[in-house]
């Protein structure tokens, strides 16, 4: 039986969105894992415990190199409505994956929160980085791009 290549990088594209407007990022980087709480319910007469968890949240990072500070100025400017006690942009992510066959699948995360991001260089002849860890509420398949 012939096996299936898996997918690469080169298959993969991050995009983040602030209101709608889509934001490309070079990723070099990315995850996405589920944060939950793990149940163990123990009742009498049963050998195991009834096992169960509770989806709090997914954390997506990703690092991003950087062409131009657009990507760092749009990371410090959606703090600034935080700093003026106005309504932050609505933000979500989009991940399309495309295997080696051509076939397509997306996914998005929605209601999603950037947390402590980092700037980086890692010497003089090294590409900026900046590492964005996120949160969100929400992640699921979208229709394929």
């Amino acid at each position: 039986m012939a096996t299936k290549p898996f997918i690469r990088g080169t298959g993969a594209v991050l995009r983040l969105y602030f209101d709608g407007d889509p934001l490309q990022l070079k990723v070099t980087r990315w995850s996405v894992k589920r944060s939950s709480v793990t149940h163990n319910d123990g009742v009498c007469g049963e050998d195991r415990d009834r096992l169960d968890s509770t989806t709090n949240h997914y954390d997506i990072s990703c690092r991003v190199k950087i062409e131009d500070v657009k990507e760092l100025l749009k990371l410090m400017d959606d703090q600034k409505p935080k700093d003026a006690h106005t309504a932050p942009p609505v933000k979500a992510a989009s991940l399309a994956l495309k295997d080696r066959s051509g076939a397509k699948s997306a996914f998005v995360a929605e209601a999603i929160e950037i947390d402590g991001w980092a700037l980086d260089s890692a010497g003089r002849s090294d590409a900026l980085e900046i590492d964005i860890p996120m949160r969100a509420r929400y992640w699921g398949t979208a229709p394929s791009l």
